[in-house]
């Protein structure tokens, strides 16, 4: 499904390790992962992109 989707691309660098992370991130990537397989779940990447967008764009860390 999700070919494009920064949530499953971060979801897989977890799970394989590449991505350092705690065990409640590691089962929630999990979690992302198994709920792409459901029937009974819309998972909408077009939203996904626009969140990702404003927070990129829109979003800034301040100094310090």
């Amino acid at each position: 499904m999700a070919d494009n989707s920064y949530a499953t691309e971060y979801a897989q660098s977890v799970i394989s390790g590449e991505v350092d992370s705690c065990k409640w991130i590691k089962l929630a990537c999990e979690r992302h992962m198994r709920d792409l397989k459901r029937k009974d779940v819309f998972y909408d990447l077009d939203e996904e992109h626009s969140r990702c967008s404003f927070m990129e764009t829109i979003l800034t860390l301040e100094d310090g």
